[in-house]
């Protein structure tokens, strides 16, 4: 169970980040989120949803709520709900005002406030900010009480919490999700190729729609691993003709961690409008900063070190191509959708298409896709 405490959540403020990123971790050790539950700042919702979570959940992770202002108490009503009473812990107020005098803050004293604890808790010191996470056992719950920006849950986690959740898990049986990106195929057209196949078994399958993918997955205990390998087979068969990534990996952020070392590059796209632009600027930046790129809606640089282009050929089809270190390679992409309603679709499956192409085009690259 997930409760992320704030009203900047519930008034839609800001998305919750952290549930989905918990979710995620916990459900490698083996353990499944049954509720994402978000409240404001509220001292009887707060202490309602407490008892909530309790019900439905042997783990209850809270984020949020224990910043410095007086909108922050999510100590106190941890506190009140488990009858545990709160204690200084001076520990954590060295760590404030070393952490801000460092950064020529001021420490105020209304900080002092996150420097109580309930009485029996863990302490959990936060690398990334002033706020202390904790972890309780009370009620025959354990409670883990994180703060609540994004990087600093994923500080406390890799500092304090994964080592020890394996530890407490270490009898869980992991879950595993085998998944196929695919396109050119509706939601429904994917469910009529799998479910024979993949149906019936005791395996938890889903479906996915995140444009111009269609994602299919099952998802089995790591124990029935071999069991369920003959079905995997079956189904990786059976959509290979669609498939343009497997198991969750992002071919952009393949792609741009392929070409970190790169010193410039050079795009040229006259197909896809903007969409091979927005996949690969962001993935571009987190990982290749010490280099330079540039981006042409048609021509080209030949003086770059490597050269990308993506070209028309004719309503449905395109020409990706990749040039370095004086070789040439292309690949003609026909795209499945014929419908002249689907021309956005076929622009966004092109910059896929292209970007998984150039992928296996650099010889040092082993992608867990064939090669359409």
């Amino acid at each position: 169970m997930i409760l992320a405490v704030g009203t900047e959540l519930t008034d839609g403020q800001i998305l919750n980040r952290n549930a989905g990123w918990l979710s995620n971790r916990l459900k490698a050790l083996g353990a499944r989120t049954t509720w994402h539950l978000s409240v404001p700042d509220d001292h009887a919702l707060i202490l309602e949803a407490l008892d909530l979570a309790a019900r439905h959940g042997e783990m209850i992770f809270i984020t949020g709520g224990l910043g410095p202002t007086t909108d922050d108490f999510t100590r106190e009503l941890v506190a009140q709900w488990t009858g545990s009473p709160l204690e200084f812990h001076e520990d954590s107020w060295r760590h404030i005002q070393q952490r801000l005098s460092e950064r020529h803050y001021p420490v105020q004293d209304m900080q002092r406030q996150q420097c109580y604890f309930p009485r029996g808790a863990v302490v959990l010191t936060n690398r990334e900010g002033t706020a202390n996470a904790f972890r309780l056992r009370a009620r025959d719950r354990e409670l883990v009480v994180l703060p609540g920006p994004p990087r600093e849950v994923e500080a406390v986690w890799d500092d304090h919490l994964r080592d020890w959740l394996k530890q407490t898990g270490r009898d869980l049986d992991p879950l595993i999700t085998r998944s196929w990106d695919v396109v050119g195929l509706g939601e429904s057209q994917v469910a009529a190729i799998t479910e024979p196949l993949a149906g019936g078994r005791g395996l938890e399958l889903g479906y996915r729609v995140h444009l111009p993918y269609v994602e299919f997955k099952i998802t089995h205990p790591r124990s029935q691993t071999a069991r369920t390998e003959d079905v995997v087979r079956s189904v990786e068969a059976a959509l290979n003709a669609w498939t343009l990534a497997r198991d969750g990996e992002d071919v952009a952020r393949l792609f741009a961690r392929r070409l970190q070392d790169t010193a410039s590059v050079d795009f040229v796209d006259e197909v896809s409008g903007s969409f091979l632009l927005q996949r690969l600027t962001a993935p571009l930046r987190e990982t290749w900063a010490r280099s330079a790129w540039a981006w042409r809606s048609r021509g080209g640089n030949q003086e770059a070190e490597k050269q990308f282009w993506l070209r028309p050929v004719n309503e449905f089809a395109a020409r990706a191509g990749c040039r370095w270190d004086g070789q040439t390679q292309e690949l003609l992409l026909e795209a499945p959708m014929r419908s002249p309603l689907m021309a956005e679709r076929r622009q966004q499956y092109f910059a896929e298409a292209a970007i998984a192409f150039w992928v296996q085009a650099q010889p040092t690259v082993k992608p867990q896709f064939e090669q359409r």
